[in-house]
């Protein structure tokens, strides 16, 4: 499992990796991260998910949106990596209706820079 608070160019960001991880594992995850991430003041955090190649079913769609929702007082913006296809829809449609700033990205780095740059 994987979730930490990274510094990139002087900004703490949230770091959730959920790549090419199982269902039960990305939901294990996500309810991990969303805890530590609720704890922020309200508007500050920066959370940076990499989605790439985790299995997508309706167990994870749930995770996802609980973790949009008890993350959303704390989030400032929100940066997705692997939000493709009909994955990336479903993240957009859900960042939306939680009224999240959210950007889908190639890849980290893109990701990195984009939300260091939201202050």
């Amino acid at each position: 499992m994987s979730f930490e608070f990274v510094t990139y160019k002087g900004k703490r960001i949230a770091l959730v990796d959920i790549d090419e991880r199982a269902p039960d594992e990305a939901e294990a995850l996500l309810a991990q991260a969303s805890a530590s991430i609720a704890t922020l003041p309200a508007g500050s955090g920066l959370v940076l998910t990499d989605a790439s190649q985790v299995v997508y079913d309706r167990a994870t769609s749930a995770a996802v949106r609980a973790f949009t929702s008890r993350t959303g007082g704390a989030v400032k913006a929100s940066a997705v990596v692997g939000a493709d296809g009909l994955r990336g829809l479903a993240l957009t449609a859900l960042a939306r209706l939680g009224g999240r700033h959210l950007k889908a990205c190639r890849d980290r780095v893109e990701a990195l820079e984009w939300l260091s740059s939201q202050a």
